[in-house]
């Protein structure tokens, strides 16, 4: 067989015909991708009602807000002085100052410990978003059942965080001296926040909220009509954001199972590659994501997690780097899952 193929397949949704383009790899060694052209199409229909009522009793909507000094700053100047000496038109140019240069260590440990918050929440959530484009950002749907075991990791991490801001101020005036030196005549104390306003530069917070339910409107002093117009339209928006989080579950899926079946096919093929231990972790996070986030109650996703629970992540990586016959079996049980993937959730 030769180079993968594109394959078209059709699904009716609602009374429509969507589209779901797939890259189709031939062998079992060739790297697995996707290409999305359409937002996923669920397998099993369920009534608003019942689908509102199930995210209202087992879900809850996390949000993370974040804010962080980036140690940048335009020199309008310095700009202005580019642009004439180089005989350029005026806003031609932008001089961005980097106002901690070598002297950015502390910072960068304050802004690395506000991502792993971030990574936390994004690995044990689904986006939860009606716009018809799946925009993944904003309030995150996480399942009730995993939200005591969320919060614990969450204060671990915030923590760190904490603890990395606190560091950061301590040791700020002595950096901000030494970057300044680093800056020659760029540099501008008036660029720079004092010890008390840079504390204030960072934050993060985090809120769970109930899911609103359809017949929170009929608590309202409005007309019935009314009720029943804002419950189909909160119906609707349900119907997409439902569409996007099972959309982001199948990729994250897809794409972690070929990261795999592309890993394990250079191990087998005797080629040298760097096997990270996050190839079978993240691949944990997400079967998890399959049992605890089923929002459509599809008995096919935890039939799934089963069978890679069982064929690939009974193995670990140093198994992948030690046995070059484990590292066939999981590259063919990869491949197989990752076609059947597709059935599974369209």
């Amino acid at each position: 067989m030769g180079n993968s193929s594109l394959a078209r397949l059709a699904y009716p949704t609602w009374g429509k015909l969507a589209v779901c383009t797939c890259l189709v790899f031939e062998n079992k060694y060739e790297t697995y991708g996707t290409r999305w052209c359409v937002p996923y199409i669920r397998s099993i229909e369920m009534d608003s009602t019942s689908m509102n009522e199930g995210l209202a009793a087992n879900f809850l909507l996390v949000d993370v807000t974040m804010r962080a000094w980036s140690g940048k700053r335009t020199d309008k100047a310095a700009s202005s002085e580019l642009e004439h000496n180089k005989a350029a038109l005026a806003g031609s140019a932008r001089v961005i100052k980097d106002l901690m240069v070598g002297s950015r260590a502390e910072l960068k440990a304050v802004v690395a410990a506000q991502s792993q918050i971030r990574s936390h929440v994004t690995l044990a959530s689904l986006p939860w978003s009606s716009s018809k484009s799946g925009k993944n950002s904003g309030a995150r749907l996480l399942a009730s059942k995993t939200s005591m075991d969320f919060l614990k990791d969450y204060k671990t991490l915030y923590t760190q965080y904490e603890s990395a801001l606190n560091i950061f101020l301590s040791v700020y005036e002595d950096r901000r001296v030494e970057a300044t030196l680093n800056l020659g005549q760029l540099a501008n104390a008036g660029d720079y926040p004092s010890v008390e306003e840079m504390s204030g530069e960072f934050s993060v917070e985090i809120n769970l909220n109930p899911v609103p339910a359809t017949n929170d409107f009929s608590r309202l002093a409005i007309p019935a009509d009314m009720v029943e117009a804002l419950s189909q339209r909160l119906s609707k928006q349900y119907n997409v954001a439902v569409d996007n989080a099972m959309n982001d579950l199948h990729h994250r899926l897809v794409e972690q199972i070929g990261r795999i079946v592309t890993t394990t096919g250079k191990l087998a093929r005797g080629e040298n590659t760097n096997v990270r231990e996050s190839l079978i972790g993240n691949l944990h996070d997400i079967v998890a994501l399959l049992r605890t986030s089923n929002i459509t109650n599809n008995s096919k996703l935890e039939d799934v997690a089963v069978r890679i629970d069982k064929e690939l992540l009974v193995h670990n990586t140093k198994d992948l780097r030690a046995s070059r016959d484990v590292t066939r079996a999981v590259s063919a049980s990869a491949s197989s899952i990752a076609m059947e993937l597709d059935d599974v959730f369209f």
